[in-house]
C-alpha cells in the first residue's frame, strides 16, 4: 500500500527548502534510495551539503493526487511536528 511521507532536513537547501514530501509504495525502500543519492535532486543537494533528513510524518493510503495537493500549498513546515514543536531553526 502506498503512502505519503514527510522528511525534515537538518539544513536548508537552496536557502529555502527544509522539508520534502514524497510518495512511495515502500517508505523504508524509498528512504534507502534517498540515502544512496538516487531520486530527488533536492535530497541529493541536501546530502552533498553534508545535511541529513529525518522521517517525521506519514500519511498511510496516500495518493499521487494528495501529494500534489499538499505540495501546491507550499510551506511543508506546517505539516512537520519537529518544526511545530519548537525545534531549532535550520542552519
Amino acid at each position: 500500500m502506498a503512502s505519503l511521507y514527510l522528511l525534515h532536513f537538518t539544513v536548508k537547501v537552496a536557502d529555502h527548502a527544509g522539508h520534502y514530501l514524497g510518495y512511495a509504495r515502500s517508505i523504508p525502500d524509498r528512504l534507502a534510495r534517498h540515502r544512496a543519492g538516487q531520486g530527488s535532486p533536492l535530497i541529493r543537494a541536501l546530502l552533498r551539503r553534508g545535511g541529513d533528513f529525518t522521517l517525521v510524518r506519514t500519511w498511510p493510503s496516500g495518493s499521487r493526487m494528495e501529494e500534489r495537493r499538499l505540495k501546491s500549498w507550499k510551506r511543508l513546515s506546517r505539516f512537520c511536528p519537529t518544526w511545530r514543536n519548537g525545534a531549532a531553526p535550520h542552519v
